[in-house]
């Protein structure tokens, strides 16, 4: 897990960087008014060797940023260049010697205007993983007749919030969400995973989820360690109480083990050898200690 340090001094926003306190947006815009936002979170890894960071899976983080944007029909003029050069400038103007959290969100201001663009950048520390108490939430994942799961949107986070606010008067670190069926869909920032014989599980796409870009990293990260791992389309409560492994992944808390389950049997000494290895390979790999196939990293500026 990773804490942040506190507000920037600088902002990529207006189309250049500003200083932290001068983006603000108007009260009556669509943004503040009905949501009218979409939103990454893209984590960078300092390596002091290189003054550098590297950013994991930017290019698939930016493609679902445009998705979301057609799906929730934010009219978004920017192309990919301009979200990188942005990125870029801001990493740059920050110069963080530590691992960061970049946010780009592109907003409404107006409706029927194109959409803005506001880049963030938070330093964060890394912090010793930990083991989750979750349990599953009373709240309902909407299905994508309702809202398009597939959209990284401010909107869909309410449900979320609304969650995350319910595990916390339980004393949970973090709920698991259902869907409209009653089938698991994930927990409130980040997919669900389960491994049962050594091999991993996790809900698809159909179970009204979001299709996090390190949940495909996951995926490919199997693959390089020989570890089975599928999709299901109707995951139930009992296939999650059963497991030998239940882990979440997400660009902050990585891959983060499920100690214990509201209704099910403590595992906090149990053994978690697939977590331990998808955790390792991972952080090798952005860490630059160990080559792995299928961890998409892309260099950040220098920094002088």
């Amino acid at each position: 897990m990773s804490g942040r340090h506190g507000d920037p001094e600088w902002i990529w926003f207006a189309g250049g960087i500003r200083p932290w306190q001068a983006a603000n947006v108007h009260f009556w815009s669509e943004a503040v008014l009905r949501c009218a936002s979409v939103f990454e979170g893209i984590k960078g890894y300092w390596r002091t060797s290189e003054n550098r960071h590297f950013l994991l899976n930017l290019p698939a983080h930016l493609t679902r940023l445009e998705q979301s944007c057609r799906l929730m029909r934010i009219p978004n003029e920017f192309d990919r260049a301009q979200l990188e050069n942005a990125i870029s400038d801001l990493i740059s103007a920050l110069a963080y010697r530590t691992d960061i959290y970049i946010r780009p969100t592109v907003y409404l201001a107006d409706a029927g205007e194109p959409a803005e663009l506001c880049v963030a950048a938070f330093s964060i520390r890394e912090e010793p993983a930990e083991s989750l108490h979750c349990g599953f939430s009373s709240l309902r994942k909407a299905d994508s007749t309702s809202h398009p799961s597939l959209a990284k949107a401010a909107a869909s986070y309410s449900t979320m919030r609304l969650a995350r606010l319910e595990a916390a008067d339980l004393g949970w670190d973090d709920a698991i969400l259902l869907n409209s069926n009653g089938y698991v869909a994930e927990a409130t920032g980040a997919n669900v995973f389960v491994v049962r014989g050594g091999s991993v599980c996790t809900p698809d796409l159909d179970s009204a989820i979001l299709e996090g870009t390190l949940r495909e990293t996951v995926f490919r990260l199997c693959a390089a360690l020989d570890i089975p791992v599928q999709t299901v389309p109707k995951m139930t409560t009992s296939d999650v109480l059963a497991a030998d492994e239940i882990f979440l992944t997400g660009t902050l808390q990585e891959v983060a083990r499920v100690g214990t389950l509201a209704g099910g049997v403590p595992r906090q000494h149990w053994p978690f050898p697939v977590i331990s290895a998808l955790r390792s390979g991972l952080s090798e790999a952005c860490r630059g200690t160990a080559a792995i196939p299928g961890v998409d990293l892309t260099p950040g500026p220098v920094i002088a």
